[in-house]
């Protein structure tokens, strides 16, 4: 992030979009507090964050950890994995879909902000 400095000093990623992922062998990392870094260095660019629009699960009885955003965020794709398992078993599945999910959404949102249609026809700022 340090090494951003020219970029930020001229603005380039002004207006740009961003969203973000993480990932730990640990459940109980501090991952929410990465994507918080992350969202406060694209703010300080000036860049709009795009996070997850997914309801959590695994909070009823009919949830299943299979089910997209296991692990939970809003504000970005996270994800755990075990230290001790080979590379072929390091992301449990679920994850890598989640965060497939968070690319398509912020592919969708580049294609609505591209196109200028990033607000509804009937949104105004009075």
């Amino acid at each position: 992030m340090n090494s951003t400095v020219n970029i930020w000093y001229r603005q380039l990623w002004k207006d740009k979009l961003a969203a973000g992922f993480t990932n730990s062998f640990d459940p109980n990392d501090d991952r929410v507090n990465t994507l918080i870094q992350l969202i406060l260095f694209a703010a300080q660019h000036g860049m709009h964050w795009i996070g997850l629009d997914l309801l959590p699960n695994n909070d009823t009885s009919e949830d299943s950890s299979e089910d997209l955003y296991r692990v939970g965020s809003w504000i970005g794709a996270i994800g755990q994995s075990n230290v001790s398992q080979g590379l072929d078993l390091v992301q449990p599945r679920i994850d890598l879909l989640t965060a497939e999910h968070l690319g398509r959404r912020v592919a969708l949102a580049t294609q609505r902000w591209v196109r200028g249609n990033s607000l509804p026809k009937n949104y105004s700022f009075s």
